[in-house]
C-alpha cells in the first residue's frame, strides 16, 4: 500500500472512547488535539457529543453508529485511532470487531490510517490475535505508549515507534496538599469479592483514622465508578467510622481532576489515567492493579503497587500508604527519557503539508 502524501487541510477522523464519562480517554484527546498539525480537521467519534463539542471545540459523530462513523470515515482523508487501547478483547469482543470494522473499511478504500499513542491488547483469544495482526499491517503508521505494546508488534514484523503515554504532557501543577483528604479513584472489579473488598475498606479506615483525614471517592469513569461508594455502603462493607468521612465527588473534565488531586494528601488509584495526573498534579500516589497497564505504569513512575490478583493483596497496606502520605514529589515526567512524547507529535508531523 502506498502512503498517502497529504495536501493541505485535511479532513481526519479521530476515532476513540471519547464522551462516554472516562476522563483517562477524554485527557488522551487533550493531548491529541493540542499537539494536532494546523492542516488537520478534526471530528470526533464521541458518545456524548454535546461534552466534547463543547469542551473540545470540534465537531463529532455519534461513536455507537457504526453506519454514521463509518460514512464520516468515508468522507475523510485519514483515520486516526487516538490513545487508549483500542485494539483488545478483554472488556468485550466488540471493542476489536467495531475498530476492526472501520480499520477495514478504511484500508479498502485506500485511506491513511494511524494509531496513535495505542496500547495493544489485552488480546485473551488466539482469534484475536491473529485479527488484530491482520489489522495492523492494514495500518499506514503506528505509535505505541508502551514496550508491551512495541515488542508484541515488532513480534509480528511490524515497524513502529515507541513514546510515554500523551497524559504526561500534561503542565505540572503545584502540590498545595499537605493538610489535604485521601483521594480514592476505585472501580468495581471481579477480582475483588466481598471479603476482599471488606479487608480493603478495613486499612483505608485504618488510614483515614491515623491520619484524621476525610476520604474523597471519585468516579473516574463516570459509567463505570459512580455510584460505587454507595453500592459498599448498601452491602454494609464499609465501616462505620469510614462512612462518616467518605464523600463521592464528580468531576467532569481532566483539568477538574488535575485540581483535586493537587490538594489530596495522597492518591490511591486503579485507574491508570488517574495516576499519571495525580503524579502531575504532584500528589503522593499509590496504585492497585487488576491490569497489567497499572503494573508497567507503577514500574515506570517507582511507585509502590498492589497486585490485586494476590490471595491476601491488602495485608497492612495502611501502614504502608501511611508512609506515603503526605510526602511531596515531584513529577515522575522527570524520570523519563527526554522527547519521548515528541514521537507521537512527529508521527503526526510525517503526514502534514510539507
Amino acid at each position: 500500500m502506498s502512503i498517502l502524501r497529504p495536501r493541505k487541510n485535511l479532513n481526519i477522523l479521530i476515532c476513540g472512547y471519547y464522551g462516554e464519562g472516562n476522563l483517562g480517554d477524554d485527557a488522551i484527546l487533550r493531548a491529541l488535539l493540542d499537539t494536532l498539525p494546523r492542516e488537520f480537521l478534526p471530528i470526533v467519534t464521541s458518545y456524548n457529543q454535546w461534552y466534547i463539542q463543547n469542551y473540545f471545540k470540534v465537531k463529532t459523530v455519534a461513536r455507537r453508529s457504526i453506519t454514521k462513523v463509518v460514512k464520516s470515515m468515508l468522507k475523510s482523508d485519514i483515520l486516526l485511532l487516538g490513545g487508549g487501547s483500542l485494539l483488545q478483547d478483554s472488556t468485550s469482543l466488540r471493542s476489536l470487531l467495531y475498530y476492526g470494522t472501520i480499520i477495514t473499511v478504511a484500508r479498502i478504500q485506500g485511506k491513511t490510517i494511524i494509531l496513535w499513542a495505542q496500547g495493544l491488547g489485552p488480546l485473551e483469544r488466539s482469534s484475536s490475535h491473529f485479527f488484530a495482526r491482520q489489522l495492523l499491517h492494514a495500518v499506514t503508521g503506528i505509535s505505541w505508549r508502551d514496550a508491551k505494546s512495541k515488542k508484541m508488534s515488532e513480534n509480528w514484523k511490524i515497524q513502529t515507534t515507541l513514546g510515554d503515554d500523551p497524559v504526561w504532557g500534561y503542565p505540572q501543577q503545584c502540590w498545595a496538599g499537605i493538610d489535604g483528604p485521601i483521594v480514592v479513584c476505585w472501580k468495581p472489579t471481579h477480582l475483588l469479592n466481598l471479603a476482599k473488598w471488606s479487608s480493603l475498606l478495613l486499612e483505608l479506615d485504618i488510614l483515614s483514622y491515623k491520619c484524621e483525614k476525610p476520604v474523597w471517592w471519585i468516579p473516574f469513569h463516570k459509567t463505570e465508578d459512580l455510584g460505587l461508594l454507595a453500592d459498599l455502603q448498601f452491602y454494609k462493607l464499609i465501616p462505620q467510622r469510614l462512612a462518616k468521612i467518605s464523600f463521592e465527588y464528580c468531576v467532569n473534565t481532566p483539568a477538574e481532576a488535575l485540581s483535586i488531586f493537587r490538594q489530596a494528601s495522597i492518591v490511591l488509584s486503579m485507574r491508570l489515567h488517574a495516576l499519571i495526573l495525580a503524579s502531575l498534579a504532584g500528589a503522593p500516589c499509590e496504585a492497585l492493579s487488576c491490569d497489567p497497564k497499572i503494573n508497567i505504569a507503577a514500574e515506570y513512575m517507582k511507585i509502590h503497587c498492589i497486585d490485586m490478583k494476590s490471595d491476601s493483596p491488602f495485608n497492612n497496606a495502611a501502614s504502608r500508604w501511611k508512609v506515603t502520605l503526605g510526602e511531596g514529589v515531584l513529577s515522575t515526567q522527570s524520570h523519563f527519557l527526554p522527547n519521548n512524547l515528541s514521537i507521537h507529535t512527529s508521527l503526526l508531523d510525517y503526514f502534514k503539508l510539507e
